[in-house]
């Protein structure tokens, strides 16, 4: 025991005096180390249908997206691209793929389904941006829209539709320049608008139809950002772009869309406008179905309480009214017209009634009015030289015609049968 404490003796004379070069290498319990274990960590996605799952990320990936980064940081595009690209392609950390054939063509299905999808998200995202930062936007629209499609819930969503939406923009510049030519053509300011260049070599544009890869691409921002503002500015120029190419029932859908999922923008009122006048134009014509005119009347009357400034513009909503009442008044003399020319007067006579009672003081009420004059002197003409009585202008003047609201036919009464 003697032996023991004296062994002792001189641990404890270190330790009270504060001696370090004895206990340099013991680590206290309650002391913090400082060695770094480098190796996998867990980490956490959020998937669009399977939830929350668990994935490992080897430190190497981490290492070369930080890579990556920098590269981008110091605006070396081209070598971040292929930095990220190589993150895309799974085998290239032989330690996480080790089991990939190098001779493959491509990834297997159980290499990408080991893969971290975080890491791939994220390489993903930053090709893209690399790839829009080198104005190669023919790849870029590629790489975001590929992003938007595997990863739902992505967290480089809302920067993702930012990037796409300015590839739109470029994209529609010609179609831009077009419509202000247009207008200056409305005005008087110049003869011709210059045709769109439909070719493109560069890698700025599409190779064929620039216009319809910027609204492919306006389609998938507004169904990628539900209620944002990229969504709603997607929705106006969607809107926009439909009516200038006299694509009424589109524009009048993106315009309808705009307004019912955005009643506050400051687009809503005049989105109303031109849904309105969207629905007067896609009829073809009065001797087609004029049930799209009748909801723009409905409309029109409606959104006048949920938008004062459109109630302001009084003189646009008279026009829109008139035109709307004209167009059923020319309907509704048409199919009179059609009965009288088929031999069948007596509804013929009826629906220029219908016209006269509608619509007056308008020019189709002039025009009923001889008609139906016209109808009334022909049939009194053929009941003097036949000797019958003449017609009553009250009730059909054939069997079978239709009959004015609360008219009945000859020898029924307004008592219920029994």
């Amino acid at each position: 025991m003697g032996r023991l404490a004296s062994a002792l003796t001189p641990f404890f004379i270190c330790t009270l005096t504060g001696c370090t070069s004895f206990s340099s290498g013991i680590v206290m319990p309650w002391e913090k180390s400082d060695i770094k274990i480098n190796g996998p960590k867990d980490n956490f996605t959020l998937t669009g249908g399977r939830g929350l799952e668990r994935e490992v990320v080897d430190p190497g990936l981490r290492e070369e997206l930080d890579a990556a980064k920098r590269l981008v940081q110091e605006k070396k595009y081209a070598e971040a691209e292929k930095a990220y690209h190589k993150l895309m392609l799974p085998g290239q950390p032989a330690s996480v793929f080790s089991s990939i054939n190098p001779f493959e063509a491509g990834p297997t299905a159980e290499a990408r389904k080991k893969y971290p999808r975080s890491v791939y998200e994220e390489a993903l995202f930053g090709e893209a941006e690399c790839q829009r930062f080198q104005k190669n936007y023919r790849d870029a629209m590629d790489t975001y829209t590929k992003l938007l499609v595997e990863f739902q819930n992505s967290q480089f969503q809302r920067s993702a539709c930012q990037g796409l939406f300015e590839i739109a923009d470029h994209w529609l510049k010609p179609t831009l320049k077009q419509m202000n030519e247009y207008q200056e053509q409305l005005k008087g300011e110049r003869w011709m608008v210059t045709p769109a260049m439909y070719v493109h070599f560069n890698k700025e544009m599409p190779l064929l139809d620039a216009e319809g890869h910027a609204t492919a691409i306006l389609n998938t921002i507004r169904l990628h950002d539900i209620n944002g503002q990229l969504g709603e500015d997607a929705l106006y120029i969607l809107g926009k772009v439909n009516f200038f190419r006299r694509e009424y029932k589109e524009a009048d859908f993106y315009y309808s869309q705009l307004y019912q999922q955005y009643p506050n923008s400051k687009n809503a009122a005049e989105a109303v406008k031109q849904s309105v006048i969207c629905k007067q134009l896609l009829t073809g014509g009065t001797v087609y179905d004029l049930r799209p005119v009748e909801e723009s009347k409905k409309l029109l009357m409606t959104m006048q309480g949920a938008y004062p400034d459109l109630a302001k513009d009084e003189k646009w909503v008279g026009e829109q009214l008139t035109m709307m009442s004209r167009q059923q008044a020319d309907r509704d003399y048409k199919i009179a017209e059609f009965y009288q020319r088929t031999g069948h007067p007596g509804s013929a006579y009826f629906y220029y009634e219908l016209v006269c009672r509608r619509y007056p003081g308008t020019e189709y009420e002039k025009k009923a009015r001889d008609r139906k004059n016209e109808l009334r002197g022909k049939a009194e003409h053929e009941s003097a030289t036949q000797g019958t009585p003449p017609p009553n202008p009250t009730q059909p003047l054939i069997q079978g015609a239709p009959l004015l609201p609360g008219a009945l036919p000859p020898g029924l009464d307004s008592r219920p049968l029994r």
